[in-house]
């Protein structure tokens, strides 16, 4: 048996892990106190594995508010995808979320197509041993599905312990790591306020 860390590529569906963090903070206390180090999320998923992984990618997903409707909230998450980039292994899959002016709020459109496009080519690319998404989106079952049932490279989930889901394959060996407050806290640091850096 080799001791050759296994290549792995992590597949981050941002704002549903954000917000599955609830789920292993402290009652009360909101996930904006925290920011989160991306690099060290996906050290934290290798370090659980029963096997020497090398985690080589880090590919987040998420939608971003319009720049002009919100120049804070965008600046702000600018500064967010610049600290997550500061490890060499993260790339940001970016695209624009849509605003309803009647309710005032954001929808995020196309993410969860490009998370399922990612998935499905890096399984198929022979470029690594495994890709892990983390996500409890019910909506990824069809590429999940997909991915995981094809030939070559091993797909395993990663969510929250406790994170509300029912993406899963029945009666598969779907392996998923389940992340608790311990690690949270390895890949966080707490803040008071978003600052643009």
């Amino acid at each position: 048996m080799s001791n050759t860390p296994a290549s792995c590529k992590v597949i981050l569906d941002l704002w549903n892990m954000l917000d599955g963090m609830a789920s292993v903070l402290p009652w009360g206390r909101p996930s904006n106190t925290l920011d989160l180090n991306l690099g060290r999320v996906a050290d934290v998923i290798a370090a659980k594995s029963n096997r020497p992984i090398r985690c080589d990618e880090i590919a987040v997903h998420l939608g971003v508010c319009d720049s002009q409707r919100h120049p804070q909230r965008y600046a702000t998450e600018q500064a967010m995808i610049r600290r997550w980039q500061r490890d060499p292994r993260v790339s940001t899959r970016i695209r624009p979320n849509r605003f309803d002016p009647a309710t005032g709020t954001y929808t995020e459109k196309g993410v969860d197509t490009a998370i399922a496009l990612d998935l499905c080519t890096s399984q198929a690319s022979g470029r690594f041993d495994a890709v892990v998404l983390f996500t409890a989106d019910v909506d990824l079952l069809p590429a999940l599905e997909q991915a995981y049932r094809a030939p070559g490279t091993v797909v395993q989930l990663a969510r929250w312990k406790d994170q509300p889901s029912s993406l899963w394959l029945p009666g598969e060996k779907l392996w998923c790591f389940f992340l608790d407050e311990a690690d949270l806290a390895q890949c966080s640091v707490p803040h008071t306020t978003w600052d643009i850096a």
